[in-house]
């Protein structure tokens, strides 16, 4: 299931911060299991599949990566 920002603040009205959104739609798609184990991410693929920003995004995996979630963080090569 893909959560994109377009989603979850259709409209928005509250003006929800990117990086909320951001956070939000990463972290239910971890949960929901959207990703496979050892599946390679990148940074820009996250941010077009969830209608967010390359910066917004990945402050997003920093601030989970603080929650603990194990993301296997890798330099692109």
């Amino acid at each position: 299931m893909i959560h994109s920002c377009a989603e979850l603040c259709r409209p928005n009205p509250f003006r929800v911060p990117t990086l909320l959104l951001a956070l939000l739609s990463l972290r239910q798609g971890l949960m929901d299991g959207d990703f496979k184990p050892g599946e390679r991410l990148t940074i820009a693929a996250l941010a077009e599949r969830y209608g967010t920003s390359i910066t917004s995004q990945r402050e997003a995996i920093f601030r989970l990566a603080s929650e603990r979630w194990k993301l296997g963080l890798r330099p692109q090569s």
